[in-house]
């Protein structure tokens, strides 16, 4: 086993996320992300807010194809970031910090999970809310997209796990 030390950012590393392709990211209580080489060890691409503002970063997730890179802000906001191509957007709607990420299996998808006891559904093409699904008791702390269904199980920290039909944005069941 060959390690190396990276050293990734001036502030604490407080999240990161691993793609299919052999690329992590790395994001930091500072405000910004890099993408890495696991190969080499070597940076691909950073990102930093263009107005120097020191945004927490506090989820990372790849799309399973890994050409985009979503982040989880302390603000409430999601940025989601073709690295490829350095283009970002800026999805608003949480009103504390998103927490958790997870793209549906084909990437149309984005759920993002957060303090404010919601989690969002993005279509990532237009940036646009699909639905918000509203917990009943407890902030949202993982989530994962249902390969048989169009549904998203939902976790949240008062133990309870709900079911959502992505179709209609309804709780399926609970418990």
């Amino acid at each position: 086993i060959r390690s190396a030390q990276i050293v990734a950012h001036v502030g604490q590393v407080v999240v990161s996320d691993a793609s299919a392709s052999g690329l992590f990211a790395t994001g930091s209580d500072q405000g910004d992300i890099a993408i890495w080489d696991s190969a080499t060890g070597e940076e691909i691409r950073r990102w930093r807010s263009a107005d120097g503002t020191d945004l927490v970063i506090r989820a990372l997730a790849f799309s399973e194809r890994g050409d985009v890179l979503a982040a989880g802000l302390d603000d409430g906001s999601v940025l989601l970031w073709r690295w490829a191509e350095n283009s970002t957007t800026f999805l608003l709607g949480h009103f504390q910090p998103v927490t958790g990420l997870v793209f549906a299996p084909d990437g149309q998808q984005l759920a993002s999970l957060s303090a404010d006891k919601t989690t969002r559904l993005w279509d990532v093409q237009t940036g646009r809310v699909v639905h918000v699904l509203v917990e009943p008791a407890g902030a949202p702390v993982g989530a994962g997209f249902l390969q048989t269904k169009a549904q998203l199980a939902i976790a949240a920290d008062d133990g309870s796990v709900g079911v959502w039909d992505l179709a209609t944005g309804r709780n399926a069941y609970r418990r």
